[in-house]
């Protein structure tokens, strides 16, 4: 490899490992060196030669600092705030929080979305954690502290029929859960299915419980749609809110994952993860015959969009429309 001034162009050379001779004109020495540079850090990394120069030099930015940045610019604040640092913790642990940004490529990126789908992620969850990466990554590009911005390749949403658990099902985790003696577990599932909570509002709702009519209810601050709200509970989540203090979550704990990815593993349930727990109450309070509204307001979608995705589970029966305008129901 070499470079040399031709005319008025600074020219560079390089051959790589196979033999194949690349040349390339620049108008500036600085320019042509720093591309063979590149085209050398290219074919030892077996990677694709770069066809122009970047200019912009590695700043030693770990993925860490990179996070933390696009945390305090977009995030930290907002009313949205814990449901991005959940998404940002995961990034961590998958990545590594020391690892370089430099060294985060397409490759890297793909291995994740693997691991996530076959952790039992669906495409939108998906979707999520690439969207932080993505916008944090791009923000160290923009801010000159990464040189080149690997693929996020987005996947698929599914538009069709929400996954939910059956009686059955529930039964079988729960009881699952206990003859395993993870009754935190066993506690935590209860709680989920009947309040519908986000694992983010699990992790930050006050367990205190406040009298609302003739139930208990348990307030829920900072929802996704941007209202508190108090939220009446059943008396099985009473029941474990009276003996126990939900301090942690199976997605935040590294144990409580491996049990839950255990225990998917076990029952056959590789189709489902955490938050099915939640689709199962939107369902059962769509199935139980609740207002299309009253469930938005109950799950906390910022949109009637989101809730009408369970509307195809409401009783057809319209004789019991006589008995409404009668006012016999």
């Amino acid at each position: 490899m070499s470079v040399k001034l031709r005319g008025n162009r600074w020219q560079a050379y390089v051959t790589n490992k196979e033999g194949e001779r690349f040349r390339k004109s620049f108008s500036t020495n600085e320019e042509a060196t720093l591309w063979e540079a590149q085209v050398r850090h290219a074919d030892k990394a077996g990677l694709p030669i770069p066809m122009q120069v970047s200019l912009k030099q590695s700043s030693g930015m770990t993925l860490g600092d990179a996070l933390d940045n696009a945390n305090e610019m977009y995030w930290r604040g907002g009313k949205s705030e814990s449901e991005y640092a959940y998404k940002i913790n995961a990034i961590r642990r998958s990545f590594g929080p020391k690892s370089s940004i430099e060294d985060i490529n397409t490759n890297m990126i793909d291995d994740w979305i693997m691991r996530m789908k076959k952790s039992g992620s669906a495409g939108g969850t998906i979707n999520r954690h690439l969207a932080v990466l993505s916008r944090s990554m791009r923000l160290a590009y923009e801010q000159d502290s990464l040189t080149k911005l690997p693929m996020f390749r987005r996947q698929p949403e599914s538009k069709g029929k929400v996954r939910y658990f059956t009686k059955d099902e529930e039964q079988m985790i729960l009881l699952t859960l206990k003859s395993w003696g993870k009754d935190y577990l066993h506690d935590a599932a209860i709680v989920a299915c009947d309040t519908g909570m986000r694992a983010s509002e699990l992790l930050k709702f006050d367990t205190s419980l406040h009298k609302l009519g003739n139930r208990w209810g348990v307030y829920i601050p900072d929802r996704k749609n941007g209202e508190d709200l108090l939220l009446p509970v059943t008396n099985r989540v009473y029941d474990v809110l009276q003996n126990r203090k939900l301090d942690k979550h199976p997605s935040k704990d590294s144990t409580c994952r491996r049990v839950w990815a255990r225990l998917r593993n076990h029952l056959h349930l590789e189709d489902c993860n955490w938050h099915t727990w939640r689709h199962t109450c939107a369902s059962r309070l769509v199935q139980g015959g609740m207002d299309i509204y009253r469930v938005k307001e109950w799950m906390g979608h910022s949109d009637i969009k989101m809730t009408m995705r369970y509307a195809h589970l409401a009783p057809k029966d319209i004789v019991s429309g006589c008995d409404i305008l009668e006012g016999v129901a």
